[in-house]
Formats: C-alpha cells, sequence, structure tokens
C-alpha cells in the first residue's frame, strides 16, 4: 500500500531545486517612487523584495510501468531492455510490499494478455513532503491497445525528467500506482473526452517518496539578513522545529509548519510577504498602514490580505475596523484575514459574502469557510445552508467545504477495495449526483433519500453490466457481464435507492450471509456513466456533475475586475 500523506517536516536530503524569480510585487498605489511610479505599502520591506524562492515549481516525472486486469486487449509488445526493466522493477517493489499479493512472476504479468506496459508521467506540487499524492497520466506504448478500461497500474517508481527525449537516469522522487480512471462516457470510437485513446490518468496516483527542498535565496548575500530573516520566519510560525534555517550568506532553508500540510504554498507565499520590521513598533505601524489602504478604491486587496495574514494575530484587531465595510473588496479580504488567523468574529462576515446571490466573491468566501478553524459551529451552520441553494455550483462547493472540515452531516463510505468513496449528503435542494475526476475517486449524492424511478434500463453491449426494472418492480436487477464472450452472473436485486444501487455496482463481488454476491465490482469509471445515463432520461430524478477545472485551477487566482460602485455591499 502507499504511504499516506504525512505533516512531516523538511528531511536532511531533500530535493534539489533550480532557483526561480521572486513574484513581482510591483503594483500601482498612492505613493510616488523614485521613477515616478505609485508603490504601495504592500509591495516595500517584505521577505520577497530581497529574496526569491528555490522549489516553487512542479518538478516533471517520468516513469514505466505495467497495467494488469484490462478488460480489452492487452500488448507485451516491448523492447528486450524495456522488459527486463519491467521484470526488475515489479520484482523489486512485491518484494518491498508494495504491490499486490500474486503468485504470477512479473514475466507471466507482462506476458498476460489483458497486460500492457505504459509510460507514466506526473508532477510533483510545489513545496510538497513526503508522502503528498498527486494525480499521474499513463500512456500504452503499443498504440493498437486503444483501451485502457478497468487496467490497473502496479507500483512503478517515477523519475526526475532531465531530459524528455533521453531514457530514465534522473534520481527516483516518487512512486505511482491504482485504478485507471479513463473517459466515463465513451462507447466505441471517435467518442470526445479528456483522455485519448491509450490514455488514462490515475487520480492521486502518485506520491512523493522524500520532502522537498524550499529556500529562500538572497539576492544580496549578507549574514545579517538571513539571521534576520530566519528569526522572523521562527518568530511567526514556530522554531521547534525551526521553520527557517540561515544555512549560507544566500540561502534559508524552510521547513513547513504542521499546521499547513496540504496548504504548503500558502505557507511559502506568507513567508515572502512577511514584514522585515525590527520592532513591535515597526510592525504596528505597518498594519496600520496596511489596513487603511485596504480601504482605499483600487487597492491591491490580495497583496495587502497577505501582508497583513504574514504579520499574524496582532493584525486582527487592525482588519476588524473593516468587516462591515461598504466595499466589498475590503470586507471580504479583511474577513478572510481574520479567518486564516483565527478570528470567530470574521465567520460572520464570510457568511454574508456566502450568502449574497451573484456576489462577487460567493464562491471565495465558501472557500475560506471550509478552511477555517474558526468557529466551527457557525461555519457548519452555514455550509449546511448553503446545500439547499438554488445554485448547483454553490451547493458542490458547500459540500467539498463540509467535507474538509470533516462535518459530522455528511455520511462517507469506502465502496470496494480502492475503488471509490461514496458521500451522502442530506440537502433540500433538488437531487445532484457528484463526482470527482481529479485526487480522489469519489461520488457525493446530495439530496434527500435519492430513489430510481421505474421503468429502468441500462445496457450496452460493451459495458460490463445491465441495469433494469420494469413499472411495478419492487427492486432492481444488476446483470455482470465478464471476459471476451460476456459470460453472465446470476442477477443480483437492490432496492430503488440510489446508494443501495451504487454500493451494490462497485461492492467487491464477496458473498453475503445468504451465499449471493453484494456487489458486482464495477469500475469507478463505468459506474459514473451508468450515474450519468440514468441521471439524463430521469431514471434517476437528479442532475449529474462531473467535477470542472476552474479558472482558479488553470491561471491561479484573480481579483476581479469591477467599477468601483458595483463593489458597495
Amino acid at each position: 500500500m502507499a504511504p499516506k500523506k504525512t505533516g512531516e517536516g523538511a528531511a536532511q536530503t531533500a530535493v534539489a531545486e533550480p532557483v526561480t524569480s521572486a513574484p513581482a510585487f510591483r503594483l500601482a498605489g498612492p505613493e510616488e517612487s523614485a521613477a515616478g511610479t505609485a508603490v504601495w505599502t504592500a509591495q516595500t520591506g517584505t521577505v520577497g523584495t530581497v529574496a526569491s524562492v528555490q522549489g516553487d515549481r512542479g518538478i516533471q516525472l517520468r516513469g514505466y510501468g505495467l497495467l494488469i486486469g484490462l478488460e480489452g486487449p492487452g500488448s507485451s509488445k516491448m523492447s528486450k531492455s524495456m522488459s527486463e526493466y519491467l521484470q526488475k522493477e515489479i520484482s523489486r517493489l512485491q518484494r518491498a510490499e508494495l504491490g499486490p499479493a500474486t503468485d504470477a512472476s512479473p514475466l507471466q504479468l507482462i506476458q498476460d494478455p489483458h497486460s500492457a506496459p505504459v509510460i507514466v508521467r506526473g508532477e510533483i506540487p510545489p513545496a510538497a513532503v513526503k508522502g503528498t499524492r498527486f494525480d499521474v497520466m499513463v500512456q500504452v506504448l503499443d498504440r493498437d491497445v486503444r483501451s485502457l478500461a478497468g487496467g490497473v497500474l502496479l507500483p512503478c517508481s517515477l523519475r526526475l525528467v532531465l531530459n524528455p527525449d533521453a531514457p530514465l537516469e534522473g534520481r527516483v522522487l516518487a512512486r505511482a500506482a491504482g485504478r485507471v480512471f479513463t473517459n466515463p462516457f465513451a462507447r466505441g470510437e471517435g467518442n470526445p473526452g479528456d483522455t485519448a485513446p491509450g490514455q488514462g490518468r490515475i487520480l492521486g496516483g502518485g506520491w512523493s517518496i522524500e520532502n522537498r527542498r524550499i529556500s529562500l535565496i538572497l539576492a544580496t548575500p549578507g549574514y545579517g539578513m538571513v539571521q534576520q530573516i530566519s528569526q522572523l520566519l521562527n518568530n511567526r510560525f514556530g522554531s521547534q522545529p525551526k521553520t527557517a534555517d540561515a544555512v549560507s550568506p544566500t540561502t534559508i532553508t524552510l521547513a513547513v509548519p504542521r499546521a499547513y500540510t496540504g496548504r504548503e504554498m500558502q505557507f511559502v507565499t506568507l513567508a515572502l510577504h512577511m514584514p522585515l520590521t525590527g520592532s513591535t513598533g515597526e510592525t504596528e505601524a505597518r498594519a496600520k498602514a496596511l489596513t487603511d489602504e485596504l480601504a482605499r478604491p483600487g487597492a491591491p486587496a490580495e497583496e495587502i490580505a497577505l501582508c497583513l495574514e504574514a504579520i499574524g494575530k496582532p493584525a486582527i484587531a487592525m482588519v476588524r475596523r473593516h468587516y462591515a465595510h461598504h466595499q466589498r473588496a475590503t470586507s471580504f479580504y479583511a474577513a478572510r484575514t481574520g479567518a486564516r488567523l483565527g478570528d470567530p468574529l470574521s465567520v460572520e462576515v464570510l457568511r454574508r459574502h456566502a450568502m449574497e446571490r451573484n456576489g462577487l466573491y460567493r464562491q471565495a468566501a465558501i472557500q475560506e469557510l471550509g478552511d477555517t478553524k474558526a468557529y466551527p459551529a457557525a461555519v457548519s451552520t452555514t455550509l449546511r445552508e448553503l446545500l439547499d441553494d438554488e445554485d448547483a455550483l454553490v451547493r458542490i462547493a458547500a459540500y467539498e467545504a463540509l467535507r474538509r472540515q470533516r462535518d459530522p452531516c455528511l455520511e462517507s463510505r469506502a465502496v470496494g477495495q480502492d475503488n471509490f468513496v461514496l458521500d451522502i449528503v442530506p440537502s433540500k435542494g433538488p437531487g445532484i449526483v457528484y463526482a470527482r475526476r481529479t485526487q480522489q475517486r469519489r461520488i457525493a449524492l446530495i439530496g434527500t433519500a435519492l430513489r430510481c424511478r421505474e421503468p429502468l434500463l441500462y445496457a450496452y453491449p460493451e459495458r460490463p453490466v445491465t441495469i433494469s426494472a420494469r413499472v411495478g418492480d419492487n427492486r432492481i436487477a444488476l446483470v455482470r457481464k465478464v471476459g471476451g464472450g460476456r459470460r453472465v452472473w446470476d442477477p443480483i436485486q437492490v432496492s430503488f435507492a440510489v446508494a443501495d444501487l451504487v454500493r451494490a455496482l462497485g461492492s467487491d463481488p464477496t458473498e453475503g450471509p445468504d451465499g449471493q454476491p453484494e456487489g458486482l465490482g464495477i469500475d469507478y469509471t463505468v459506474v459514473l456513466d451508468v450515474l450519468a445515463e440514468l441521471c439524463r432520461d430521469k431514471s434517476i430524478p437528479a442532475e449529474f456533475r462531473l467535477e470542472q477545472p476552474t479558472v482558479t485551477d488553470l491561471l491561479g487566482p484573480a481579483e476581479p475586475v469591477t467599477r468601483p460602485e458595483s463593489d458597495e455591499l
């Protein structure tokens, strides 16, 4: 089994990183610089103005592996050297108990008619700690293999890509394994999808095997400056163990604090926004200046808020003055700062933004409510109310936020061995069946007691399951088809509850107390197609929603551009 994500600090032997430039903090503002351009307080006097980051980019990885268990024909076509490499790799990782237990030898696995060699690609996220999970892509080496449906990647090693055109030669930085996710709705050639024939994604299938090294590199060497920055960061984020360690006149190594596990780049961003102030009085004066500027029209609110957050809890008293500000940007960013610093009074302000129909910061406020540890009872109440909203995207965002909060209103259960997770989400609104296609195989049934309607039929020759119920039936019949000849199992019957149907489809085909199979072992990809089709023909009275990449996922956060008058509450 793959190791779980941990909150370990930086290891002594970590991944060396190329130096990248510091973020550009030059923004328009009220005071004139020597060159005649305006300057805001947020762009001056921070760690980011004197240092750049080493390790704030993703690391490209590549490896070779073997898919087994394909529903269709595979291939053993490969060079002799590739076959020898895979045999050694499979044998070594099986001895390390990372692979599934099997009596078959590596050569027998390679020669199986339902296996195929693949190239595996992935990217370790910035500032990742040991055990960090990430998606990986797989591509078959033999282009005659068209479908990866049902495939499982045996554990393999991922190496640093030194030359995309050269053989594997970099260090092993991660491993990868797991079930392949392909286009759920492809039926035959030419179907659109986010993966091409012979390609697939393994959700959360990669994991790093060591901490990435994150460092601050000073533009001008100086022992005094590196010591000052290290002391500031240790005072702010903790010194047991050290957050920052000055190892040379130009370099400060960083260890991600446990509180930022899963939010590693947020910590790095805050480190860059730390003020280079030397006394409490100077820090208070800077916080006041930043807070005053946050209320000015056209202020770079994102940068100002990060500078205030970097200061820490002393900034709470300052930002509270703007919680009720008439400008949406000022109010939201003040409340976001307070929430991230643990101020319970900020939650009501975020609630106001989250409840505002068509509000500029509605989705962002829901995101912050899902992440904050302040006033959990009020957060839970707000997010549960949003599950009933008329906007489906708001309801999905509220569900994801509740999941991060580990709210007890969600009923969560693993379905099958490494197949997927099923969440039952109470809501008075119209039904939604929501599924993820990044990071984790997960389905959410949002609504109260979702039930199927008869007549019901799902039947496609290329799919491994047939589902049916006639008018007047009180149970749904499920039939599993296996093998090239489509051998049929004895049918099983389930209630009309959508949750029961999903669990029966995805659960392992083990026998229950009555000797009958309790599940069909249908893969997550096919389960999604079943749900989408039944929602489409109204057999399930719900809207099917597949996770979509957002603009933020593609381009990063951006502040909305609006007229000043439209930004007022």
